[in-house]
C-alpha cells in the first residue's frame, strides 16, 4: 500500500511539474510560438498567471516536504530532494 502512496505522490509532481512547464508566466507567450516574428508581446497587467503558478509550486514543495518527513530509505530521501531542487529551478525559471 505505501507504494502506491509513493507512486501516486510521484505522479502528481511530476504531473505538477509539466503544468509548470507547458502554462508559462505569460497568457501571450502562445502568441510567440505562433508568429516567430514578433518580438514584443502584449503587457500580462493581471499577473494571475504568475500568481498561479507560484502556489503550485508553492503546493509542489510543500507535497515534497511532506514526502521526506514520511519517508524513511535513504535513497528516496534523496531522490525528493534532488526533485524539489529541480521544481524550484522550472518554478524560478518560469516566473521570472
Amino acid at each position: 500500500m505505501r507504494k502506491i502512496i509513493a507512486i501516486i505522490h510521484y505522479v502528481i509532481y511530476l504531473a505538477g511539474i509539466f503544468i509548470l512547464l507547458v502554462m508559462g508566466s505569460s497568457k501571450y507567450d502562445w502568441m510567440q510560438e505562433m508568429d516567430n516574428t514578433m518580438t514584443k508581446l502584449p503587457k500580462d497587467s493581471s499577473g494571475n498567471i504568475g500568481l498561479v503558478m507560484a502556489i503550485l509550486g508553492l503546493i509542489l514543495v510543500i507535497m515534497q516536504a511532506f514526502r521526506f518527513k514520511l519517508t524513511h530509505s535513504h535513497f528516496e530521501r534523496k531522490m525528493i530532494v534532488v526533485l524539489t531542487l529541480l521544481g524550484s529551478i522550472i518554478g524560478l525559471i518560469i516566473c521570472s
